[in-house]
């Protein structure tokens, strides 16, 4: 019988980085890898940058703002968010991060559990 893998060490120098509007995006864990039942991805920002499109996802979203001053919007309420600070987007409400700092900002953002494409 095949052995099943203890866990995935992740480096984010080892993933597919996408750079799109003054981010860069890399996704840690898929949900291909973890069965659907959640994805990670980590977003660095340039001061300005729009980190999401408010289009409301399908699952739910967790984001941990680990660096910078953000400006989070979550279905027409607004907070400024610092490293540290946690926010819960659930399925179907539309939301956006904003960098408002001067310096590069980072975001983790999990997906729970995944949508189907």
């Amino acid at each position: 019988m095949a052995r099943k893998p203890a866990g995935k060490f992740i480096h984010r120098d080892e993933t597919q980085v996408a750079k799109s509007g003054g981010n860069a995006i890399a996704t840690l864990l898929t949900g291909d890898e973890t069965a659907g039942r959640f994805s990670v991805r980590e977003i660095e920002a340039e001061p300005g940058a729009i980190a999401f499109p408010a289009a409301p996802p399908a699952d739910n979203r967790y984001l941990f703002v680990v660096a910078g001053v953000w400006s989070i919007d979550v279905g027409g309420e607004s907070r400024a968010a610092t490293e540290g600070f946690a926010v819960f987007v659930p399925a179907g409400r539309a939301y956006s991060a904003r960098l408002t700092g001067a310096t590069r900002g980072k975001l983790l953002e999990i997906a729970a559990p995944v949508a189907p494409k």
